[in-house]
């Protein structure tokens, strides 16, 4: 890998833990890897704007960056919210038509952008890669069909539940507590909220035993996230039973 850039080259190791680069072999990882750069970027940075065409996939090495939409009035659609460790802009890079997304930084990031035609070149050579890079795509498109169930669905109450249940799964509960990892302006908009509407989603679940004080969420009752478990959140359960809401759901006992 001498070829690699030195700074690159450091984050080899934190890359290989990565689903984009599971499995490559060293010679997979130089064809991605040389023609790539690492770039740092301040808040509120353009990654990609509405109407251009992206010539890279970006893979977040620290920070947060969100994926959006705007209309003339600047009324805003956040469709993916991204800290470190996740990738973006692989579905534009396919489709030949401008983006219809905007990327932007929401707190300082250190990105790897890796030019498309070294994306391209290694899919033409490697299963493996290929492979990566189709289950990230497909879990991309579930993710996108749950959202669209839930705001066509649920009440913005069961909305906010089940973030706030997957955001849980994702760290370690410390007292009944835990982190919201991005401002609520952002999460109510990624929800598809006003912010009254959020205002008010947070009320309702004041009555169920869950605070929401500033970006600390403190549950008075330990399972009181449960009663949003779906089938999609299931799987990251170590309750649940054959991918279906876990048994304990209707008694509040999923932990």
């Amino acid at each position: 890998m001498g070829l690699i850039a030195e700074n690159i080259r450091q984050k080899v190791p934190y890359l290989l833990g990565l689903k984009l680069f599971r499995d490559l072999s060293e010679q997979e990882l130089e064809i991605l890897l040389i023609p790539s750069q690492i770039k740092h970027f301040s808040e509120s940075a353009m990654l990609l704007m509405e109407g251009s065409r992206p010539e890279f996939i970006c893979v977040l090495l620290s920070g947060q960056a969100r994926i959006y939409r705007a209309d003339e009035n600047g009324n805003e659609a956040v469709t993916r919210m991204l800290q470190a460790g996740e990738t973006m802009f692989e579905n534009v890079l396919f489709d030949e038509r401008p983006s219809a997304v905007n990327g932007q930084v929401i707190r300082e990031a250190e990105i790897l952008f890796i030019p498309a035609r070294a994306v391209h070149k290694l899919l033409e050579q490697s299963q493996a890669f290929a492979k990566n890079l189709i289950q990230i795509l497909a879990e991309r498109t579930n993710q996108m069909m749950h959202r669209v169930e839930q705001v066509a669905i649920h009440t913005a109450s069961y909305r906010l539940g089940a973030y706030l249940l997957g955001t849980m799964k994702q760290q370690q509960v410390i007292d009944g507590s835990f982190t919201l990892q991005f401002d609520k302006s952002m999460i109510a908009k990624y929800l598809g909220m006003t912010p009254e509407t959020f205002s008010r989603a947070i009320a309702n679940l004041r009555k169920q035993g869950i605070e929401v004080l500033q970006q600390q969420i403190v549950l008075t009752e330990p399972d009181a996230l449960c009663q949003f478990c779906d089938s999609f959140c299931a799987p990251h359960c170590e309750n649940h039973q054959g991918g279906r809401p876990c048994s304990k759901r209707e008694n509040n006992g999923c932990r």
